[in-house]
């Protein structure tokens, strides 16, 4: 999502009047509130362990923002016909709201990984080897081999991380993920739905506690 951000602040700007944040007079329920505010063209739906926000009507898809692109809100490039019709949405994991305890408890289980994982660093003494572009760059026997064991226990203590929800809304936990966000960096036709898509995220954040 990193690569992600200064586009998205861009859009989600450029598109602050696309999505009203008002709750809809006719029911309290958070989830059919959060429907009731989407833009014209959007459906919010909700299966057994899902929740979807896509767009009804299919879009072209006509490239990728790139992270050292400079991105403008009027950018436009039009579909060509070779250009693949795409539906643009969002999907989110769904549970029954977690309970304070049951953060709480996860939040302390993850910090203790995280404690795990700066030891490890230090018993390989891994700031002491080469790196480059974010990749360790081994040069002898011994850098390898304290690579190869830091790197397999690190991923044996990520194992050990408790996935915790985006966000509550009303009765449910969201949890998302990359494939929540997987559309976000590509460039579509008409433009106007990405920029929407953007405010859906700051509309589903604000409305989340």
């Amino acid at each position: 999502m990193a690569r992600r951000t200064a586009i998205g602040i861009a859009l989600i700007v450029a598109s602050s009047s696309a999505v009203a944040d008002t709750p809809s007079p006719a029911t309290d329920n958070p989830i059919a509130s959060l429907a009731n505010a989407l833009p014209a063209g959007w459906r919010l739906s909700v299966a057994k362990h899902e929740l979807v926000i896509r767009h009804l009507v299919p879009v072209r898809a006509v490239g990728h923002y790139s992270v050292d692109a400079t991105y403008t809100g009027n950018q436009y490039v039009a579909a060509q016909p070779s250009s693949v019709s795409i539906a643009v949405e969002l999907r989110y994991r769904i549970e029954p709201a977690w309970s304070k305890q049951r953060i709480a408890d996860a939040r302390e289980a993850n910090a203790k990984v995280y404690r795990e994982l700066v030891a490890l660093r230090a018993r390989y003494r891994i700031d002491e080897i080469h790196s480059g572009h974010g990749q360790l760059l081994p040069e002898t026997p011994d850098e390898r081999q304290r690579v190869t064991a830091f790197e397999s226990e690190y991923a044996q203590a990520l194992g050990h991380l408790v996935t915790m929800p985006h966000c509550t809304l009303g009765e449910t936990s969201l949890f998302d993920s990359p494939a929540t966000y997987s559309q976000l960096d590509m460039m579509v036709d008409p433009p106007g739905v990405m920029r929407e898509a953007y405010a859906i995220v700051a509309l589903v954040k604000r409305r989340c506690g």
